[in-house]
């Protein structure tokens, strides 16, 4: 079977030329199972010359389609015949996927891609911390050395390990000062 492949708009546009039956489907199947692997997130099946579609191409496409959506991915189906939207909706599977008229419609219907993690979010979470909350505190019992450690790995510095910070001076009433220490009143 031929898939002709194509990127446009920022999606992968694969376009099956044929018959999608059982044979058929296990190539659209290993060609769809590698663009997955490699990070592909935003696809489009362009059915223009795609003249019918079995049971095993609706259950490669359903795979994809759930895949996807886990993953915050798209999966739309474009230009389906006349005998290819039949088999869909005999099988009540419309409502499974997107279908679109065409490839810009395809494109339009997309949700925006996740932007990418700043350096910063990927920082904190690296060193165990949640994204947005930059003046938390380490949790009572973390190992506060391991995150030092870990984020002295990161930036490529050695750690070293320091002694507690001395506790901050206060001025007494000779203008000496001495280590500040909270009363026990």
């Amino acid at each position: 079977m031929e898939i002709v492949e194509s990127r446009e708009a920022g999606f992968l546009v694969l376009g099956p030329v044929g018959r999608l039956d059982a044979k058929e489907s296990r190539e659209l199947e290993t060609k769809l199972a590698g663009f997955l692997d490699a990070g592909e997130r935003r696809l489009v099946v362009d059915m223009t010359r795609t003249e019918h579609i079995s049971s095993t191409g609706i259950r490669v496409l359903i795979a994809v389609a759930k895949k996807l959506r886990s993953s915050n991915g798209y999966l739309a189906l474009c230009s389906v015949r006349a005998s290819v939207a039949e088999v869909l909706e005999v099988a009540k599977l419309t409502s499974s996927f997107v279908i679109a008229t065409t490839r810009q419609e395809a494109f339009l219907g997309a949700p925006e891609p996740p932007r990418p993690a700043s350096l910063e979010e990927l920082a904190i979470r690296l060193l165990g911390g949640t994204p947005g909350r930059a003046s938390q505190r380490p949790a009572p019992g973390a190992d506060v050395q391991a995150h030092a450690r870990r984020a002295a790995a990161v930036l490529g510095a050695v750690a070293t390990e320091t002694e507690p910070a001395p506790a901050p001076a206060q001025a007494d009433s000779t203008g000496s000062r001495r280590p500040f220490r909270k009363s026990r009143s």
